[in-house]
């Protein structure tokens, strides 16, 4: 029996999401700040999360869990 994917393990077969990190950098650079806090998520990863948000239309809380 073959492995379950998951809509994310689908996505990624079919989109190179990486080929858009120096674009997604480029406009929105990192901002690190001296001050501590939280460092921030890759650029990648949260378009991946806006890719998905858009494609199942779910909502901030459904994409969180």
């Amino acid at each position: 029996m073959g492995r379950y994917l998951t809509p994310l393990d689908k996505l990624v077969e079919s989109i190179d999401f990486e080929a858009f990190g120096l674009l997604l950098e480029e406009l929105a650079p990192s901002l690190v700040s001296n001050q501590g806090g939280r460092p921030p998520f890759d650029a990648v990863f949260m378009f991946k999360v806006l890719v998905l948000q858009y494609y199942y239309g779910l909502s901030e809380e459904k994409v969180e869990f």
